[in-house]
């Protein structure tokens, strides 16, 4: 009995959670944003099994390589329970770690033979092992199979939106066919039982709303199960509405969903709902003008910018409030250089207004490159060429024993492979600057900084 409550208590504070990625303006929804809970609470299991709090241990001290080795010789030696495995997704989905290959099959093992009838611990195991990449199609077969025979009715409107989210994975990721009459009413009633929420439940729309247009921007009309498509983005298409009518439905999303619902859109209205999409996306950016930057994290910092350049009528309104935040955060110590240097490159290189030198350089010049990978050094030596002649030379000398530091790193790695496609791009982006020292009869020290860089970057 207790085992039981404590599975409820759990899966009641935690509505599904990410998505699979799709491209460069999602990767970081895989890692991040698509983390989010019902409730702010949080919660921790009680196993009664030390081996297994052990792993839990692994996971705070935010290790990849403790924690998969841990759980390694867990899952070796020991069964785990369904509430030992629900814990450990859910726990999963709390940190930035990832099971490698040989945990996840393991794990795929677990959830497919627990995976017997649908309650709500089954459709919460089977929501967090698809955003962490474990279920296959095998778990979607299994689970359509006891979806068809389940009592809809049952369940509230939380978790009837999960099996929305599932069964969209079921054919948006594995293709699996539901093209069947069976299913369709099972499909059909999921939705009716459903919809006269949108008018009640305020807050729960809020909360779905961005999660619903992070799978909607997944579907096409050209798929096979049209029907199946066709009704997701009428259900969406209801929300977006409510959305419009009531414009203080806005005012209620916080960080991560303003970040999630507008890079969604922005690729939703290229292929339905143009123009209520367009009042939407007018509406978020009105909103965002109001809100304060400080309480957005770097990775929703970075998706506001790679959203922006699919905006340009927009991004002069911004350019200074990211660049400024990111001054912030520098001069607190609280720099994320990598995620920082993919909202300068945006800045920079892909919108149309230019930022002042100065403030560039200010950025830039905190920028460690030691650590940085081959793809986004290409990113720092093309932001180079923007600036004049003698800025970037001052960067390239700060940078020039790093990058001897870098190379010795990458001497002791033996997972490092060689991005040859960006190694091209800085070597292109330092010839642009060879160029720039010939035009101006520069010193001939110069060239000579810049073939030192060129031999250390090859």
């Amino acid at each position: 009995m207790l085992k039981k409550i404590l599975v409820l208590q759990l899966c009641n504070r935690f509505c599904f959670a990410k998505f699979y990625q799709f491209s460069k303006l999602n990767h970081f929804f895989e890692q991040f944003e698509m983390d989010k809970f019902d409730s702010n609470s949080q919660f921790t299991a009680t196993t009664g099994n030390i081996k297994f709090s052990k792993i839990l241990e692994s996971l705070d001290k935010g290790k990849q390589s403790l924690f998969n080795s841990t759980l390694n010789d867990y899952l070796k030696t020991q069964t785990i329970n369904f509430e030992q495995l629900l814990t450990l997704l859910v726990a999963l989905h709390q940190t930035n770690i990832f099971c490698n290959k040989s945990n996840k099959e393991i794990l795929l093992k677990h959830i497919n033979s627990n995976l017997n009838t649908i309650n709500i611990g089954v459709l919460q195991m089977i929501s967090h092992s698809l955003s962490l990449g474990i279920a296959d199609q095998q778990t979607l077969n299994l689970y359509i199979q006891h979806f068809l025979k389940c009592d809809l009715k049952r369940f509230n409107h939380i978790q009837q939106f999960d099996m929305i989210f599932i069964i969209s994975q079921a054919v948006l990721k594995f293709q699996v066919n539901l093209y069947n009459p069976e299913f369709a009413n099972q499909w059909k009633l999921l939705l009716q039982l459903l919809l006269p929420h949108l008018e009640t439940k305020k807050d729960w729309l809020v909360k779905k709303f961005p999660h619903l247009a992070f799978i909607v921007k997944g579907a096409s009309k050209d798929d096979a199960q049209s029907f199946f498509i066709e009704d997701l983005i009428n259900l969406f298409k209801a929300m977006t509405n409510k959305f419009n009518q009531q414009a203080d439905l806005i005012y209620k999303l916080d960080s991560k969903d303003i970040t999630i619902l507008l890079s969604s859109v922005i690729k939703i209205r290229d292929k339905y709902l143009t123009q209520e999409l367009n009042i939407l996306i007018d509406n978020l950016i009105k909103y965002l003008m109001r809100y304060d930057f400080s309480k957005f994290n770097d990775s929703s910092l970075q998706s506001i910018a790679l959203s922006l350049t699919h905006l340009p009528t927009y991004q002069s309104q911004f350019q200074e409030l990211l660049i400024d935040q990111i001054d912030q955060r520098k001069q607190k110590g609280k720099f994320n250089t990598k995620q920082h240097l993919s909202i300068i490159f945006e800045l920079i290189i892909k919108w149309r207004n230019k930022v002042s030198n100065q403030k560039l350089v200010n950025v830039i010049q905190s920028l460690s490159v030691i650590e940085q990978s081959d793809y986004d050094l290409a990113h720092y030596f093309q932001i180079l060429t923007t600036l004049p002649l003698e800025q970037i030379i001052g960067l390239l000398k700060q940078i020039e024993f790093d990058l001897i530091q870098r190379n010795e790193k990458i001497a002791l790695d033996q997972n490092y492979r060689k991005d040859s496609i960006s190694v091209e791009r800085m070597q292109k982006s330092l010839l642009k600057i060879e160029g720039y020292v010939k035009q101006q009869n520069a010193p001939s020290f110069n060239m000579q900084l810049i073939q030192k860089i060129q031999n250390l970057l090859k």
